[in-house]
């Protein structure tokens, strides 16, 4: 019986041609461009220096939120935990960085909605016709469970005027 080679999560830059090609495997050359684009954290899982997954996320705009962008997996790796281990390192570095939630967005009809849900994300709204006409988009979001919003009561900060 042989060791199951161990799956890494590694900066994209340190394999860019290799997580280049997984991307414009999975993707449409627009999105290939956006998943790439250098406003995103990029990540890939690797084994025995294989690009077998990728991720990409970005803070939004209110530095809270964290928006998973794009998440793509290697045919062969579908089903064997390469996306569930790229959502939990999201997931780790959100919570590192005082993140509140982490949302994405997903089409309506998308096999990986299940996943999403397994992965505790939870369906927060659906856009009917965003794509197209009977095309919508749903949009998922994770709540991070350590986060607690800091506020002042007001007897406190009255004290201090």
């Amino acid at each position: 019986m042989t060791a199951r080679a161990p799956l890494v999560v590694s900066p994209s830059d340190w394999y860019p041609d290799r997580a280049a090609e997984l991307v414009y495997a999975v993707f449409t050359a627009p999105e290939c461009l956006d998943a790439l684009a250098p406003d995103k954290i990029q990540r890939v899982a690797v084994c025995n220096d294989d690009v077998v997954g990728f991720i990409a996320w970005r803070r939004a705009i209110n530095y809270l939120y964290w928006d998973l962008s794009w998440l793509a997996v290697d045919g062969d790796w579908r089903g064997r935990g390469v996306g569930r281990v790229l959502v939990e390192y999201l997931k780790a570095h959100v919570i590192q960085y005082g993140g509140s939630a982490i949302r994405l967005e997903t089409p309506e009809d998308s096999d990986a909605r299940p996943f999403y849900e397994r992965c505790g994300f939870e369906l927060a709204h659906v856009y009917p016709d965003y794509y197209d006409a009977g095309r919508g988009t749903c949009v998922y979001t994770w709540r991070n469970p350590s986060y607690r919003l800091v506020t002042v009561p007001e007897s406190a900060a009255e004290s201090e005027g």
